[in-house]
């Protein structure tokens, strides 16, 4: 909008996205409401606990069953449920913390981002090795158990977690971003530092996009092999199983989008 000044309150009007300060009103500590953030701390604590106890007993029982623990996808899922039993007992709290005190510690800012950001992309990255790997497995059942190995897989896994924690390490240290309050949501976050430089985008890209584009395309391949699959009007054990399973890992992909 033209003629109006660059430092309006977004409160002010004739604000809009491009030309406003996201500053808060006098004896405002946050921008969400008291009722906004008591509903919120709630909602974190129900996540909270349904996320530890799902993850928990989807760990246990991977691990229990010898059988299952041998299929070469059940690393990525481990790696996937671990995760978000990590995310479910340590950030959530966190978050819970926040939403109800309104505050947030900057000592508490040099770690929340790393842990976040870090489970995010370990988390995406891995339950998109569970679909390529399921792709590959429906595709050309031979070569992808030769191919996913138990080295290989755990390889893939460590990777996982490892590119995360490199495109990290830059903010972490002040290099390229910084870790520290957002004043205006009370967010433990990635800043830009003082040449207005971040990672998010790299990071947006490399752990969101691009995981999301091959989960959509590796979706679409395994629906489309399923359809064009003759069917004998009985199904076996191994490809029903197979079938839920494929179904299931769609409806985890949906969840999360």
């Amino acid at each position: 909008m033209t003629g109006l000044p660059d430092n309006l309150s977004c409160w002010e009007e004739g604000a809009s996205c491009d030309n406003c300060q996201q500053l808060l009103r006098e004896n405002q500590t946050m921008i969400f409401s008291v009722a906004d953030s008591s509903v919120m701390a709630g909602f974190a604590i129900v996540c909270s606990i349904l996320g530890f106890a799902f993850n928990l007993t989807t760990i246990i029982s991977l691990l229990f069953y010898r059988s299952v623990r041998l299929q070469v996808t059940t690393p990525f899922i481990l790696s996937v449920s671990f995760a978000d039993l990590t995310y479910s007992t340590i950030l959530l709290p966190m978050l819970t913390k926040r939403f109800y005190t309104r505050q947030s510690e900057s000592s508490l800012c040099k770690v929340f981002p790393v842990l976040f950001y870090l489970i995010l992309g370990a988390s995406i990255l891995s339950l998109m090795n569970v679909t390529i790997n399921r792709t590959c497995i429906l595709l050309f059942q031979e070569k992808a158990q030769k191919i996913f190995t138990v080295k290989f897989s755990n390889l893939v896994i460590f990777l996982c977690w490892l590119l995360p924690l490199a495109v990290l390490i830059q903010p972490m240290f002040g290099l390229y971003g910084k870790m520290d309050v957002k004043e205006y949501t009370k967010s433990c976050t990635i800043l830009p530092d003082e040449y207005g430089r971040t990672p998010k985008k790299i990071m947006y890209n490399l752990f969101i996009f691009l995981p999301c584009s091959v989960m959509v395309i590796c979706n679409i391949i395994m629906f489309a092999k399923l359809k064009l699959t003759p069917y004998s009007g009985i199904l076996s054990e191994g490809r029903r199983a197979e079938n839920i399973f494929i179904w299931m890992l769609f409806m985890v992909f949906l969840y999360f989008m």
